[in-house]
C-alpha cells in the first residue's frame, strides 16, 4: 500500500529555486504548493487545511519576511515549520528558535540534507503532540481526583500539584500555594497520631527523599492561622531514575477527618439502629435467604402475627404457614425483583390480615439477607370496598338520573368543552357525551336562536366573575317540539388559567320551578417506604447538644453536613397545634421517664407540611439518673393524605346521595301536590276517591324519603318514625277523619328502606279500604295499628271495629286493586298474609326482618 503523500507549502521568492527545489522534493514523495510571499503563505494555509509542513525561506524581499509570515501561521494553525536561508550566522538562527525548533537548513544543502530535516521536523511535530497529549491527559486525570496529590524534587520544591491539594491545606485556590517544602511549616504544624508536632524532617516530603515507602499513613494537620485541625492519610513513595537514584516524590493525601468520626460514631448507631428496629411501628423480619430462617423480628412483627421471638426461633415463614395464599415469604425474599406486593396473612390466633410487603435483598457479610417490611392494609382495604360500593351505587344513580349531569370548560384560548356529560344529554340536546367531549358546537347547534347570545353572555359572566351559573333557555332539536331547560353549575378557576363548571341541567318544559342537583365527584385515591423510613435524633439533657441521623436530616429537608437547629428552634419545626402536643409530652418523659408516641404535623425546612410520628424515651446513666433523650420519626405523610382523601371522598358521595333523595323527594312532593290540586278542583265522587288513593299512595313513599333525608346513612329507617308520619298524613287527607279514632302501638326498630316501603304501601292500602268502607252508616269508630317484633319476626295487624267484610265463601279470598297490591306486597317481603272477619276486620302481616 502507498504511503499518504505529505503535502509542503515553499515559500521562496526566487522562482528559480523554488522550482528546482519543488522537482526534487517531488521525487522524495512529497506533494509541493508553492507561495512567492508571506502575506500569499498566510493566505493559503487559511484556505488550505491539509498543508504538514511549511518550508519557509526567511528573506522574502518586499513584504513581511519568513519568521513574521511564521508567527502568523502558527496564530491560525499548530504545523511543523522549517526555515530556509542562505545565512548561517548566529542571530538568523536565534531568531527562528524564537518561533519555531522544527529546523533550520542552509539553502545550498543537499536534498539528502533537505529530506532528512523534513522527516526529521516530522517526527519532532509527532513527539511534541504526543506529549502535550498525555500532558492534557494527566492534568486532566490530577483535576478529576478528590485526593490531594503533589510532586516534589530532589530539593523539595513542589513542582506538580492539583486543585485538590489547594483544599486539602484549606486554601482557597491553588494561587495561595507555596512550592517549597520550607514555607508549609510557617503555615502548618504536621501532627502524629498523639498529637504531638512533627519537625520537617519527618514530614512525608523529607521521609520519601529519603527512600521510605507507606501506606495510609495516619496523621493530623493543624493550621496556624486559623486553629483547624483535620486527619490525614498519606500514600508515599520515591520518584526514582533509570539507575535507581532518587530524583523526587510522589504523596497523595487524603481527608479522613470525616471518616473517623463515622467510625467514632458507629457504635452509637448499631446502637440507635436496634433501638428504632424494636421500637418501629412497622413490622420488620430479617430472613437468611439461603434457608429461609428468620433472624430477626420486632416486636411490631410479634404484635401482627401474634407469635413470639421464641416461638420463631429457628423457623422459616413456612413452617409457621403465616402465608394464607401465594407465595411462601421464603421463595418471594430471594426473588430481587418483587420488591413491593400485596398479601394475606394468618396469625398465630387465626386471624386473617390483609398486608403490603416491602421485599429488599441485602448483603451482610458476604451473606444475602431478604429485609421485609409489612404493613397491616386491613382498615385501609375495608375503605377502599366501602368507596367501592359507593362509587357502584353513583353510577347506578347517574344511569338512572333522567336530567343532565355535566363538567364544562373554557380554555385559555376561550374555546368550549363538556369533557364530562352524562347520558341524560341525549334526551336533553339530542348528542352523546362523545360528541360534546372536545367541542361545545353540538350543544350551540340545538340552542334556540333567540336565546343564543344571551346564554353566551350569562356564561362569560359568570366566567370574568366566577360566579354561580344558572340560566334558563330554550332548546330545539330537529323533528321534536321546542322544550326548555335550565343550567346550573359552580366555576372553578384552573391552574393553567381555564374555567370549568360542574353543574346539572334539567328539562323544566313542564315544571319550570323545579329544581335538580345531582354534582359529580372527584374520585381518587407513592412511592413505598423504604427500609423502615425513620429518623432518629439524641438530646444531651445537662448541655441540650442534639444529634440528628441522616435520615432525619433528609426528612425535614435540611443539609446534613450542618448542625441540627438547636432545641430553642424545634417549634418552627412543628405547627403550633402539634407543638403544643409535643412540648409538654416531652417535659413529662424527661420528668416520669415514661415514654410518648404521637403524630404530629411537621413543617420541612422548605416550609411544605408533613406529618411524622414519633416515639420518645429517655437515656440514663448507671445509676438510673435520666441524663437525656432520644426519639425515633417516621414520615407518615402519604398515609395521613390518603385518610384525608378517603375521608373527603366519603363526605362527598355522601353529599351526593344527599342530593339524590332530596330530589327525588321534591319530584314526589310536587306530584302530591298536583294529585291534591287535581282532587281540590273535581267534585266527581269517583274521581275524587281514585284521586285520594293515588295521594295516599305518593304519601307513602314521600313519608319514606322524608325519613331518609333524616337518617344519615340512607340505608336504614326508624319504623316507628316513618308509620306514625305516615298514618298521621293519611289521616290528614280523609275528610270524615274525626269520627275515627286511631291508636298506634309500634315497636322502635330500624328497617332497610328496600323492606319498609312495601309495609307502607300494605298499612296505606289497608286504612283506606278501612276509611271508605269499614264505617259506612256509622257515626264513629276505632282503628289499632300494632307492629311488634320478636327476634328477627315482625308482625303488622291493623284491626277496626266496623262493618267488616262479606268474604262469602270460606275459601275465596278478597279482591280489588288495593288488596292485589297488598299480596304483591307480601310477596316482595316473603311474609305471609290473611285477613279476619270478627266483629269488624283484623288484618294480619308477618314478615321476617
Amino acid at each position: 500500500m502507498n504511503a499518504i503523500k505529505k503535502t509542503i507549502l515553499l515559500v521562496e521568492d526566487e522562482i528559480l529555486t523554488a522550482m528546482t527545489e519543488r522537482i526534487q522534493l517531488e521525487k522524495y514523495g512529497y506533494s509541493i504548493i508553492i507561495t512567492e510571499t508571506g502575506e500569499l503563505a498566510v493566505q493559503t494555509v487559511q484556505n488550505s487545511p491539509d498543508i504538514d509542513l511549511i518550508l519557509m525561506d526567511i528573506d522574502l524581499g518586499s513584504g513581511i519576511d519568513g519568521p513574521t509570515a511564521a508567527a502568523e501561521i502558527l496564530k491560525i494553525k499548530e504545523i511543523p515549520i522549517v526555515f530556509l536561508s542562505t545565512h548561517t550566522n548566529p542571530e538568523i538562527v536565534e531568531k527562528t528558535e524564537k518561533i519555531t525548533s522544527y529546523g533550520y537548513v542552509v539553502k545550498s544543502s543537499t536534498i539528502t540534507v533537505l529530506d532528512a530535516s523534513i522527516k526529521m521536523a516530522f517526527k519532532l511535530f509527532d513527539a511534541n503532540k504526543k506529549y502535550s497529549e498525555k500532558r492534557l491527559f494527566l492534568e486532566s486525570a490530577l483535576a478529576a481526583m478528590s485526593d490531594a496529590v503533589f510532586i516534589s524534587d530532589l530539593s523539595g520544591k513542589i513542582v506538580e500539584f492539583n486543585d485538590a491539594f489547594a483544599s486539602f491545606h484549606r486554601f482557597k485556590n491553588k494561587s495561595e500555594c507555596a512550592d517549597q517544602l520550607s514555607e508549609y511549616p510557617k503555615i502548618f504544624d504536621l501532627l502524629s497520631e498523639n498529637g504531638e508536632p512533627l519537625p520537617v524532617n519527618q514530614w512525608v516530603v523529607s521521609r520519601t527523599l529519603r527512600g521510605e515507602t507507606a501506606v495510609n499513613q495516619e496523621y493530623s494537620l493543624h493550621r496556624k492561622d486559623t486553629g483547624e485541625t483535620w486527619t490525614v492519610s498519606y500514600n508515599f513513595s520515591p520518584i526514582r531514575d533509570q539507575s535507581g537514584g532518587i530524583i523526587g516524590s510522589a504523596v497523595v493525601g487524603r481527608d479522613i477527618t470525616e471518616q473517623k468520626q463515622i467510625n467514632d460514631k458507629l457504635k452509637e448507631s448499631e446502637e440507635m439502629f436496634s433501638k428504632i428496629f424494636k421500637s418501629s411501628p412497622i413490622a420488620i423480619s430479617i430472613t437468611r435467604i439461603k434457608d429461609g430462617i428468620i433472624s430477626m423480628v420486632n416486636d411490631a412483627w410479634c404484635s401482627l402475627t401474634g407469635y413470639t421471638r421464641e416461638e420463631i426461633t429457628g423457623k422459616t415463614y413456612s413452617d409457621l404457614k403465616i402465608f394464607a395464599t401465594g407465595n411462601s415469604l421464603d421463595e418471594i425474599s430471594a426473588d430481587t425483583d418483587l420488591k413491593l406486593f400485596e398479601t394475606d396473612i394468618l396469625t398465630k390466633p387465626g386471624t386473617l390480615k390483609k398486608v403490603t410487603i416491602t421485599n429488599e435483598i441485602t448483603v451482610i457479610r458476604n451473606i444475602p439477607y431478604s429485609i421485609n417490611l409489612i404493613s397491616d392494609i386491613t382498615e385501609l382495604k375495608a375503605a377502599e370496598n366501602k368507596i367501592r360500593e359507593m362509587d357502584i351505587k353513583l353510577s347506578k344513580l347517574f344511569a338512572n338520573v333522567p336530567d343532565m349531569i355535566y363538567q364544562f370548560t373554557k380554555s385559555p384560548e376561550g374555546n368550549f368543552s363538556v369533557p364530562i356529560s352524562s347520558h341524560g344529554i341525549i334526551q336533553i340536546f339530542g348528542c352523546t357525551p362523545e360528541d360534546v367531549a372536545d367541542s361545545f358546537q353540538p350543544i350551540a347547534d340545538v340552542i334556540f336562536p333567540d336565546d343564543f347570545e344571551r346564554v353566551i353572555a350569562d356564561i362569560e359572566r359568570s366566567a370574568d366573575n366566577l360566579s354561580y351559573f344558572n340560566c334558563e333557555f330554550r332548546v330545539q332539536i330537529p323533528g321534536r317540539k321546542i322544550q326548555w331547560i335550565n343550567s346550573r353549575s359552580t366555576p372553578e378557576k384552573l391552574p393553567d388559567g381555564s374555567i370549568t363548571w360542574y353543574g346539572f341541567i334539567v328539562d323544566i318544559t313542564s315544571m319550570k320551578k323545579t329544581e335538580e342537583l345531582l354534582r359529580s365527584s372527584e374520585r381518587d385515591l407513592k412511592e413505598s417506604q423504604r427500609i423502615a423510613h425513620l429518623g432518629s435524633w439524641r438530646m444531651d439533657l445537662q448541655t441540650n447538644e442534639l444529634t440528628w441521623t441522616e435520615e432525619l436530616y433528609k426528612m425535614y429537608g435540611f443539609d446534613p453536613s450542618l448542625p441540627p437547629p438547636p432545641y430553642s428552634e424545634h417549634m418552627k419545626l412543628f405547627t403550633p397545634e402539634s407543638w403544643k402536643l409535643l412540648s409538654p409530652a416531652l417535659d413529662n418523659t424527661v420528668k416520669t421517664g415514661i415514654p410518648y408516641e404521637l403524630e404530629l404535623e411537621t413543617v420541612k425546612g422548605n416550609g411544605d407540611h408533613g406529618w411524622m410520628w414519633v416515639r420518645c424515651e429517655t437515656v440514663t446513666d448507671s445509676e438510673g439518673k435520666i441524663t437525656g433523650v432520644w426519639g425515633a420519626a417516621q414520615d407518615i405523610t402519604k398515609r395521613k393524605m390518603d385518610e384525608q382523601q378517603i375521608k373527603l371522598l366519603l363526605s362527598q358521595k355522601e353529599l351526593l346521595l344527599k342530593e339524590v333523595h332530596h330530589r327525588i323527594k321534591n319530584n314526589i312532593t310536587s306530584i302530591e301536590a298536583l294529585l291534591l290540586l287535581q282532587y281540590a278542583s273535581n267534585n266527581n265522587a269517583e274521581i275524587r276517591t281514585a284521586l285520594s288513593e293515588a295521594v295516599s299512595r305518593v304519601q307513602s313513599i314521600r313519608v319514606l324519603y322524608d325519613k331518609l333525608l333524616i337518617n344519615t346513612d340512607y340505608q336504614e329507617i326508624s319504623v316507628k318514625t316513618y308509620i306514625e308520619s305516615l298514618v298521621q298524613s293519611l289521616t290528614d287527607i280523609f275528610e270524615e277523619k274525626e269520627k275515627i279514632k286511631i291508636t298506634t302501638h309500634i315497636s322502635d326498630f330500624n328497617l332497610t328502606s328496600k323492606k319498609i316501603m312495601p309495609v307502607g304501601i300494605i298499612i296505606n292500602e289497608l286504612l283506606t279500604n278501612i276509611f271508605k268502607y269499614a264505617f259506612v252508616g256509622r257515626e264513629c269508630g276505632e282503628v289499632l295499628i300494632k307492629l311488634l317484633k320478636a327476634g328477627n319476626e315482625a308482625e303488622l295487624t291493623i284491626t277496626d271495629n266496623g262493618n267488616g267484610m262479606d268474604t262469602g265463601d270460606k275459601d275465596e279470598k278478597p279482591s280489588g286493586f288495593g288488596l292485589t297490591m297488598v299480596k304483591m306486597m307480601t310477596d316482595q317481603l316473603q311474609g305471609s298474609f290473611n285477613m279476619q272477619n270478627n266483629n269488624g276486620m283484623k288484618s294480619i302481616l308477618k314478615f321476617t326482618v
